[in-house]
């Protein structure tokens, strides 16, 4: 009773939000290990559109295309813990994400894994032109800032700065221009496809900030 009255009110909240806005797309809720989303277009809501990582032990997290049509999941290769590789599926949304699914229906767009020691989690943010994914670094793992090739999942580039713990790494966000961006302790770094992402500029100074965020106007925010 208390999920479906929270979702009711947010709702509430989101559609009116939507309406004065003139909103379009859908907005993805997570609550109690289910995901679902609310499509501003139809003013339809669908409460369960697949259960997280908290509940079933899959998922590892996921991430929405820059078209608003496909989805990225990621999660154990076996279905079972593996401190070695990840698998990462982009299917389309409305296809089904059961695990048998995305094993024998041959929807998948993209398909492939990427491996580091100990790794037991994976959050991947997909770039606009869905060439590269960019991984959040890991404190238990001692994964850098990461940016990988989708279909070959090798790496690209690596970034780390000496003396800033893991912990202190924000999850990276992309720019309609295929920039990504990414905070690592008090610094805001940046890097583009200009040069292959090879470099890693620190861009701004962003002590006291959470993390950052893009804008639908494609604007970078940080709080």
């Amino acid at each position: 009773m208390k999920k479906l009255f929270f979702i009711f009110i947010l709702l509430l909240f989101i559609s009116s939000c939507g309406s004065s806005f003139g909103a379009t797309g859908n907005i993805y809720l997570g609550f109690a290990g289910d995901v679902g989303y609310y499509d501003f277009d139809k003013q339809e809501f669908i409460e369960k559109k697949w259960t997280s990582v908290s509940a079933s032990g899959l998922y590892d997290d996921f991430d929405i295309s820059w078209d608003n049509k496909k989805i990225l999941l990621t999660m154990d290769v076996n279905g079972t813990f593996n401190f070695d590789e990840r698998r990462y599926v982009l299917r389309k949304i409305e296809d089904s994400f059961k695990k048998k699914d995305l094993d024998e229906d041959g929807k998948n767009l993209i398909d492939n894994t990427y491996e580091w020691g100990d790794i037991s989690y994976l959050t991947a943010r997909i770039s606009p032109d869905e060439k590269y994914l960019a991984l959040e670094a890991q404190y238990f793992s001692d994964l850098p800032m990461t940016i990988i090739d989708t279909k070959t999942g090798k790496e690209v580039s690596q970034w780390e700065v000496e003396g800033v713990s893991f912990l202190k790494y924000g999850t990276p966000t992309w720019t309609l221009d295929n920039s990504v961006y990414f905070k690592i302790g008090t610094g805001l770094y940046k890097s583009s496809p200009s040069d292959g992402y090879k470099s890693a500029p620190k861009v701004l100074d962003i002590s006291g900030a959470s993390y950052v965020s893009v804008k639908p106007q494609t604007e970078l925010e940080i709080r």
